[in-house]
């Protein structure tokens, strides 16, 4: 039997009112009319107005309900209209909510509350601020401890939350315990953490809630220690933690990068009960996930008794940030076994799994996914996302397309579309979006767009654009900020300037192993592998963990420099010492080592004794190795190789026609130049640039179009005169090409490098430093031609290849003569 809901005390039911409410409000309000002038019996027929709120459970209910209240004339209280007003917004209908509000004649405190709560929930905070004011304007009504706390919460400007903390203190409500731990959230949210403290210290009694506020404050305003100090306070004085403080402090700890302390709170959680605790152990499993502690997530996450989409969303993410995207996806399906709907958080760490694993069909899978849901144009993270997917995945026109087609760009729209064209080689892609970006006057590019323009900066080896972004940096206070700071360490290392890196680098906090990665792969690419090898020491020393990255960065060191035993030595004491599984690039950089030092049989047997498949790059280092060496056989092997697993990549045929070219095997030459032709690949121009008076000069091997070639060629030939006679004899082996001696030497005299150079010298007051930037590598010919002009010109000459630094100086080169 069905249970009727006792809505009316005349046996009025809410589900005739729905089904009829016409007819019925009219005889109803017909019937309270008549029954006026009957005695107390008829008054029993009075509305239960209690049971008919609790009853409604939709929309057309209270509609319903609201036209009953207002035809009986019990809609003109001022309690019964505050109550409508509070179930019209809870049903998300704020303009009913406000017209009932206007319709209030005598409006009380818990009025005026409601509406301002009203719009707070429904996320219109500009109008929960404006009806606050309207409110403290007024003479009739005193505002009181419910009226801030929610309008606080709504405040985005600073402005309006300085106001109404005036306002607090004229009415005296300043000292209750709601009301400060508002202010003190406030003040947090506008990175006002001392004034928050201030409010704080000075509160006769202060609640778990309010030592939670603080805490959260400290932590979101990047202040973990503070957060940390606060928390023992806390202890001292005797309040508890709870279950919003433990998760605050695990997240403390993650970025304190301290996981002896958050497995002591993990203790807690465990001790008190706590570990039940869906909002606790999502907060433990984004702890572990920061330290890489997989183990430790999958633990926490099997003992949940209860999981929402919070949980799976930390599982997948934990998996997707710490590589391992094929979990991530297995863990994405279990979600969906369990009939869990996946949100937009869901998406973007999916987004970054397909990013990881390179493949194009789950990438079309995703995005039609998204595309079904309808989530780019609602949600612009979901936009974000696609195009971050894009982007790591190279298929940068996909990714540019999707920007486009946003309806609304944020920051991070444009600082991920920058990022996604600097991190693919497409600098010039990316500033031309960032000054796209500038033209925005709503826009306010923040740390994450000077971290993605500084990498664009120091790719092209524009250092004055950078030096303006290092400017921009000061007058904003962001120097300290580690990301931007290492940013600015990198642009000044690859811009040639490794004192001004050095410097920059001591400036900057280096608790974490990414600002040591930066100048060790600095000072790498000049060759200065033995300088590296004491930075890690050092690193060491300080108490920083090493990563992945730290030995891809030495290993690379190492190589650029010859340093053949201290490699092996890295290599061994990743996996030995700190149980790291080498990678891909790993084993890349070993084989380039070993290449690099001639011992190409090693390389060899090193990729053959490898666990894993080795892929493009790791050929390809070989392949790089034998040109260098003249090594025509291993050559043709490794070639085989690559072509299986990269046919697309034109530097890969490139390397075997210029190795069978080197011992004039012109028939081979051309039959890899065929295929390439055959396969639609082209041979990347070889150019060089250097930026003088603001403009950067580009100078393509050959051409003849700059409006200064005639005096670049002049000035050129009384310097190959005068190096001649310094011992400069032309090494034309250097030209690939079946042509005669003289041809060979005027193709040699017009290498880009050169004219950069020689254009350098025209424009720039004598023995000033001159910088070069080369997309490919310098050729050898030109390295000792190089050479002489910085000896004979008394010039420091630093060029920037696609493979390193090299520093001229004396007739001399930082390289050694190996690179």
């Amino acid at each position: 039997m069905q249970r009727r809901l006792p809505v009316c005390k005349g046996g009025i039911s809410l589900d005739y009112l729905s089904r009829s409410s016409g007819i019925l409000f009219h005889c109803y309000s017909v019937s309270c009319t008549r029954n006026l002038g009957y005695g107390n019996n008829e008054r029993t027929r009075e509305i239960d107005v209690e049971g008919l709120f609790r009853a409604c459970t939709k929309p057309e209910d209270i509609k319903h309900l609201h036209a009953l209240l207002t035809v009986s004339g019990k809609a003109k209280s001022s309690f019964v209209a505050t109550r409508l007003i509070n179930m019209h917004s809870y049903f998300g209908n704020v303009s009913l909510s406000r017209c009932t509000f206007d319709q209030v004649r005598d409006k009380d405190s818990y009025t005026w509350n409601s509406m301002i709560s009203a719009y707070v929930r429904n996320r219109q905070s500009s109008k929960a601020v404006k009806c606050a004011f309207e409110m403290l304007s007024r003479t009739d009504v005193r505002p009181d401890f419910h009226t801030f706390p929610p309008v606080l919460k709504a405040c985005s400007a600073l402005i309006d939350g300085t106001s109404l903390h005036c306002c607090i203190l004229k009415s005296g409500l300043e000292w209750d315990v709601f009301v400060a731990s508002s202010l003190v959230h406030m003040y947090c949210r506008f990175e006002f953490a001392g004034k928050a403290y201030t409010i704080f210290k000075d509160m006769p009694f202060r609640d778990t809630g309010c030592w939670n506020s603080m805490i959260s404050g400290f932590f979101q305003n990047d202040n973990a220690k503070e957060a940390l100090s606060i928390l023992d306070d806390m202890l001292l004085e005797g309040v508890k933690m709870d279950s919003v403080t433990v998760a605050t402090i695990l997240s403390v700890c993650a970025q304190l990068n301290d996981l002896l302390r958050g497995m002591l709170i993990h203790l807690f959680v465990i001790k008190h009960g706590l570990e039940f605790n869906v909002f606790v152990s999502n907060a433990l499993i984004n702890m572990y996930a920061k330290f890489g502690e997989l183990k430790c997530v999958l633990n926490v996450f099997d003992h949940m008794s209860v999981r929402d989409i919070v949980s799976w969303n930390s599982i997948i993410a934990a998996y997707e940030q710490n590589n391992h995207p094929y979990v991530a996806i297995k863990f994405f399906h279990r979600m969906q076994a369990n009939k869990v709907q996946p949100d937009l958080l869901t998406v973007v760490s999916l987004s970054s799994c397909v990013a990881q694993m390179k493949d194009p069909l789950w990438v079309k899978s995703v995005h039609g996914f998204i595309t079904r849901k309808c989530w780019i144009t609602e949600d612009i993270v979901i936009g974000n996302g696609v195009i971050d997917m894009y982007a790591k995945l190279g298929i940068t026109d996909s990714a540019r397309r999707v920007f486009e087609r946003l309806s609304y760009k944020d920051v991070i729209s444009w600082n991920t579309m920058i990022t996604g064209y600097a991190q693919n080689g497409l600098a010039a892609d990316a500033v031309e979006v960032y000054n796209w970006m500038k033209e925005n006057e709503d826009l306010k590019p923040n740390q994450g767009t000077r971290v993605a323009i500084l990498l664009a900066y120091s790719h092209l080896g524009a250092l004055k654009d950078g030096m303006k972004i290092h400017g921009e940096v000061l007058k904003e206070n962001l120097e300290l900020d580690v990301f931007v700071g290492t940013c600015l360490v990198d642009l000044y290392g690859k811009c040639g300037r490794l004192s001004e890196a050095i410097s920059l680098f001591y400036q900057v906090s280096r608790e974490t192993s990414v600002p040591w990665n930066t100048i060790i792969s600095c000072h790498g690419l000049h060759g200065l592998g033995e300088k590296s090898l004491k930075f890690f020491e050092e690193m060491l020393n300080e108490g920083v963990k090493p990563d992945h990255v730290t030995f891809l960065s030495l290993l690379n060191a190492c190589s650029h420099s010859g340093l053949v035993d201290e490699g092996k030595w890295c290599f061994q004491v990743m996996q030995q010492e700190y149980k790291m599984m080498p990678t891909l690039k790993h084993y890349g950089c070993m084989v380039d080592m070993f290449g690099r030092a001639g011992l190409l049989e090693t390389a060899y047997n090193f990729i053959e004794s490898m666990p894993m498949k080795p892929d493009a790059s790791v050929w390809g280092a070989l392949l790089g190795a034998c040109r260098i060496h003249g090594n025509v056989e291993m050559g043709r092997k490794a070639s085989s190789h690559l072509f299986e697993l990269d046919s697309q990549d034109a530097g890969h045929y490139i390397l075997l026609s210029n190795l069978y070219a080197n011992f004039g095997r012109w028939e081979g030459v051309n039959e890899v130049r065929s295929l390439a032709r055959d396969r639609g690949l082209w041979k990347t121009p070889g150019w060089s640039s250097i930026e003088l008076n603001n403009k950067i000069e580009v100078f393509y091997s050959g051409n003849q179009s700059h409006p200064q070639y005639e005096k670049i060629l002049e000035e050129l030939g009384k310097i190959n005169a005068k190096i001649k006679g310094l011992g400069y004899t032309p090494d034309t082996s250097f030209v690939l090409q079946d042509v005669e001696v003289d041809e060979k030497e005027n193709i040699l005299a017009h290498h880009s490098e050169r004219l950069a150079i020689i254009f350098g010298i025209l424009n720039t007051p004598p023995k000033t430093c001159i910088r070069i930037y080369k997309n490919l590598r310098v050729c050898g010919d030109c390295h000792s031609f190089t050479k002489l002009i910085s000896k004979l010109t008394e010039r420091e000459i630093i060029v920037r290849d696609s493979n390193r630094f090299h520093h001229f100086k004396d007739g001399l080169c930082s390289c050694g003569d190996y690179w």
